[in-house]
């Protein structure tokens, strides 16, 4: 297994408007009634890919050559496995259902950067820091961004999966709001000056990274390492799994386009597949996830990782309170904690990290009365103690207070071409102004004839941004470029349109 197999190029691009996707989907239906395959296609936004565009998302490498191992003798007590704690494995294991309980996170949107390896290594950590706190259900992100940045990735090459196991190991991850993921919009890279201060305190770092495979796919040791929670994991694409719409993925019809990063979350062996969670939105797949056959040629569970974490003493959980919320007025949040001994503390800090407020509460909920604090954004956390008097932490959620009708305003303009004869990759300034706190989101449009044939949404801001359209993608004519801003308050909601912007595409 060479290190270039493990080299993940993984971006979204735009959609073209007229030009002929990577596979014709009356030739992928055809070739799945003759294959009898189990699982269905879809238009998902990347099936509309033509082959050009597809390849610019992944790693160009040769699909692995790959042993598969899969014993099955769980029976009975199975070899001894180095550092796997379970010696036997039940007949399926999904971390969104384990035990009646979600201990995976939301599914994300990597959109036009090749940050695959960084949010498939994300999502695993996410789950086993859930794990080892003993506390599901807790939807806070860590930084995908902060990870991609300061480790070495880049949105136009991706990022080497083993390098990024190897940084996970030594700083850890930070929580998503030290450095919100921005480039997914954008398509540029972010400097890992941009993430706060104090990163390395805010990270969460495993104790040990562990390899359950290593180019060989033993599907034992994979099942085995799963008790112990989700591993990230490499595979090798193919244009049908773009157009995956359920069932248990196998490789049915088209050449190779290049290497991917995914978290596997889970078996089953009534498939005989892996269940991952991939970074391709919910449109895509299973609401996001797949089910992938164990003896698939696109290798997954062949190279693996898995990130241990000590067992906590307690932990504490926001469960009902999302990373960058909107609150006005008298709220109340749910709470989750274990191994916690009497009460717990509400803490507010500023954008200066000062203490402006704090609260001692002893129930699963706690109100917070947000009129007494000035409009802005906040951090939110909890802290106790445990029985031996150690402190528990959660971890901090960026929240914004509004109590008053905001106002504000967005305007945008060429940075790089002329309207009047557009090629390539376009990039806009963005000018934002708000008051007195950020817009939740802004979303770009370009229309062809009264029909879209581009969008993205980015959800964090800031004053200035730079916002990018692959214009090569789409054929000559005159198209409109479009942007809003929105924020998301229900007591306060406000949507502004920036002035029209008519671009003439030459090729």
């Amino acid at each position: 297994m060479t290190s270039a197999w493990i080299l993940a190029v993984c971006a979204l691009g735009a959609l073209s408007a007229n030009a002929a996707p990577v596979l014709d989907p009356a030739v992928m239906d055809q070739a799945l009634r003759e294959s009898a395959s189990s699982w269905k296609r879809n238009q998902t936004p990347l099936s509309r890919l033509t082959r050009q565009e597809a390849l610019r998302m992944f790693s160009p490498e040769a699909p692995p050559q790959i042993e598969i191992t899969i014993t099955e003798k769980w029976a009975q007590k199975g070899p001894f496995l180095g550092p796997f704690k379970n010696a036997f494995a039940e007949a399926s294991l999904d971390w969104r259902i384990h035990q009646g309980r979600n201990w995976v996170t939301p599914i994300r949107e990597q959109g036009e950067c090749s940050s695959c390896t960084a949010m498939a290594a994300a999502a695993t950590l996410e789950t086993q820091g859930m794990i080892a706190g003993g506390v599901p259900e807790n939807a806070s992100y860590l930084s995908a961004q902060s990870l991609f940045s300061c480790g070495g990735g880049r949105c136009h090459s991706g990022w080497h999966t083993s390098r990024a196991a190897d940084f996970v190991e030594q700083y850890g991850i930070p929580d998503e709001a030290c450095l919100p993921y921005t480039s997914g919009a954008t398509g540029m890279d972010v400097s890992c000056s941009s993430t706060c201060s104090n990163r390395s305190e805010r990270s969460l770092r495993p104790t040990r990274v562990r390899r359950p495979t290593q180019g060989v796919r033993n599907v034992d040791a994979v099942k085995a390492a799963l008790k112990d929670g989700p591993l990230l994991s490499t595979m090798y694409v193919y244009p049908d799994f773009l157009s995956y719409g359920g069932g248990v993925y196998r490789h049915v019809i088209g050449e190779g386009l290049g290497a991917h990063a995914v978290s596997i979350i889970g078996y089953s062996d009534a498939d005989r597949a892996w269940i991952i969670k991939n970074s391709w939105g919910e449109a895509w797949g299973e609401a996001g996830f797949a089910r992938v056959a164990w003896d698939d040629i696109s290798g997954v569970g062949s190279d693996t990782w898995g990130f241990e974490l000590a067992q906590s003493q307690g932990a504490l959980s926001f469960q009902s309170l999302r990373q960058g919320e909107i609150l006005s007025g008298d709220v109340e949040f749910k709470v989750e904690s274990r191994g916690v001994v009497g009460a717990v503390q509400l803490v507010v800090r500023d954008s200066l990290n000062s203490r402006v407020l704090e609260k001692t509460f002893n129930t699963s909920t706690v109100r917070l009365d947000t009129q007494a604090l000035r409009d802005g954004v906040y951090e939110v956390s909890l802290t106790a103690k445990s029985a031996s008097g150690v402190t528990i932490d959660s971890s901090p959620v960026s929240i914004s207070v509004l109590n008053r009708a905001p106002r504000g305003s967005l305007r945008f303009r060429p940075l790089n071409f002329s309207p009047t004869g557009a090629l390539g990759r376009l990039l806009f300034e963005v000018f934002l102004d708000s008051s007195p706190i950020p817009w939740s989101s802004v979303e770009f449009t370009v229309e062809k004839n009264g029909k879209r044939v581009a969008s993205k949404t980015v959800h964090s801001t800031a004053p200035e941004m730079l916002m990018g359209w692959d214009s090569s993608l789409v054929d000559p004519g005159t198209y409109e470029v479009r942007m809003s801003a929105t924020m998301d308050s229900q007591a306060h909601p406000l949507r502004v349109e920036a002035a029209l912007l008519r671009i003439q595409i030459k090729k």
